[in-house]
């Protein structure tokens, strides 16, 4: 059964459930993704996107599902690119207004959640400043939850984006160097990728303020190699770069982004990508960015041209592959249920026309 031209098949729970244990209820950490299954999400959403470039339309594969997005942070980029990656796939979207919600009243987010599991959702992608995840999955009962940014701990569908996008570079990521740059104690984005990238063959090195690489909730930055920045740009094939999370530091560390080292001008010298750097990296580097970006402050404004700096790729790999992960995980679920069943309701439920009664 072919859905999509460009080899997105259907594989059949048997090979679907190899590829990941058969009991992954959402998505919270890479750590749950096996190496063979980030590799068949990048086949797919390299293959949605094909498919969309040559205009043939979305297979609604998603079509059935209602999906709660529950965002308790500002989000555009990820928040629009769930949304954006749902309704291509034919989910309805419930979008909570957090503004115009109990939340407002006092109401707590593990009340909002278990709420929105009352309503009998089928999928919950929750962003928030706290870390308690657990506390969440409890609220949400059997409702499985996918986290689009939790406080500082992690961001993994931003970092399986960032690495559709470099495979798009290289073919591999093997034997490659890859260089975080900026604020990495508070960034979710690197608690993923410091995580991900070395098990795909990635070696990583840091830099950045001083103050701000230790992780001291991640005992696992503990062991990654730090350079200074003029250093760490010269010697990576690429440069993730990370802003300054402003919403979680300290008052003195925010004193400093207004009249110290980490104020726009300042910063960029001292720990930015600024034209001098760049001249210094290699001539096959690619930059990233999570977004969203201060020019002139952690990247020169006249470098977010060029071709090497990948920002907006990363925006559209991003929606690629979070409707590569929601559709992988519908289809996880179902060969859920089709174990649970006998031969011939399994097959009926993959497709009704089949009977494999004899």
């Amino acid at each position: 059964m072919t859905f999509l031209k460009y080899d997105i098949t259907w594989r059949g729970c048997g090979i679907m459930t190899d590829i990941a244990f058969r009991s992954l209820n959402g998505l919270w950490s890479v750590d749950q993704l096996t190496v063979e299954a980030i590799s068949e999400l990048v086949r797919r959403a390299r293959a949605f996107r094909a498919d969309h470039a040559h205009g043939i339309p979305s297979v609604k594969l998603l079509q059935g599902w209602t999906v709660a997005l529950a965002f308790f942070e500002p989000s555009t980029r990820t928040r629009l690119s769930f949304q954006t990656a749902l309704l291509r796939g034919g989910a309805d979207v419930l979008d909570l207004d957090v503004a115009r919600s109990s939340v407002q009243k006092g109401e707590n987010i593990e009340e909002t959640l278990a709420t929105l599991s009352a309503l009998a959702v089928d999928l919950v992608i929750v962003r928030t400043r706290d870390e308690d995840i657990a506390a969440y999955r409890e609220a949400l009962g059997g409702t499985p939850l996918i986290n689009a940014g939790f406080g500082r701990r992690e961001h993994p569908t931003q970092a399986l984006g960032d690495v559709l996008t470099l495979y798009d570079a290289w073919g591999t990521l093997e034997g490659k160097v890859i260089g975080i740059l900026g604020d990495i104690r508070h960034s979710r984005v690197a608690g993923s990728h410091l995580r991900l990238l070395p098990r795909l063959g990635a070696r990583v090195v840091i830099g950045g303020p001083e103050d701000l690489l230790d992780r001291p909730h991640d005992p696992l930055s503990e062991n990654i190699k730090r350079l200074p920045v003029d250093a760490l740009v010269k010697e990576v094939d690429a440069l993730i770069v990370l802003r300054l999370q402003k919403e979680r530091l300290s008052e003195a560390i925010l004193q400093r982004t207004r009249e110290g080292d980490l104020a726009p001008q300042q910063y960029l010298q001292a720990y930015g990508l600024n034209e001098r750097r760049w001249q210094t990296m290699r001539s096959e580097r690619v930059v990233l960015h999570p977004g969203p970006v201060w020019p002139d402050g952690e990247i020169a404004r006249s470098l977010l041209k060029e071709p090497s700096v990948l920002v907006r790729k990363q925006v559209t790999d991003g929606m690629w592959m979070r409707l590569a992960l929601l559709t992988w995980l519908k289809e996880q679920w179902s060969c859920e249920s089709a174990h649970s069943m006998s031969v011939d309701q399994a097959f009926k439920t993959l497709d009704p026309s089949l009977n494999m009664s004899v």
